[in-house]
């Protein structure tokens, strides 16, 4: 009803280095990733995650066997952040932000002034902490998110501030 286009994505790599199993839980997301790629061929859309990590760890692991991108295995470090976006990015057709160093690089050269860099993740921290905590899960340690009515609140007045930081 929203007009919204639905764009799957392939898992992440899972870095069967850092974790003990008896078995390659990679290779278990290797063919679901493969099973997902098949399905273009049905019309779907779908943005290959999987593939190109899996091929960066290895590639850097030639020089430095103990890299990693996710140091438990499973939840990625900020470098992987920035390449799992880069990979986003390009599928959606823009190569150049793709190939920046940096976010804050990538929104400088759209013209975003560095100060949005800091009120989108101050957005996108308020709206993940009330989603979570609306859904119910418990994170030892950290405190509850706001009431999501609240939370939408505060992430529509920062939407505004970004709209009006001036064009780099």
């Amino acid at each position: 009803a929203a007009g919204a286009t639905l764009v799957l994505v392939t898992p992440p790599f899972y870095d069967d280095q850092r974790a003990k199993n008896t078995f390659s839980y990679n290779a278990v997301l290797d063919r679901y990733a493969e099973w997902l790629l098949a399905q273009r061929k049905e019309g779907w859309l779908v943005v290959d995650l999987h593939g190109p990590m899996t091929t960066e760890v290895t590639r850097r692991r030639q020089t430095t066997p103990d890299f990693t991108f996710q140091p438990d295995a499973v939840h990625p470090n900020a470098e992987v952040h920035g390449y799992m976006a880069s990979q986003l990015i390009r599928w959606f057709g823009d190569e150049k932000a793709a190939r920046a160093e940096s976010p804050e690089k990538m929104l400088a050269g759209g013209g975003v002034s560095p100060e949005a860099m800091k009120l989108v993740q101050k957005r996108m921290a308020i709206l993940r902490d009330a989603y979570v905590a609306a859904a119910g899960h418990k994170r030892p340690g950290v405190r509850a998110g706001l009431p999501v009515p609240d939370a939408q609140q505060k992430a529509q007045e920062l939407l505004e501030q970004i709209g009006k930081l001036p064009k780099e």
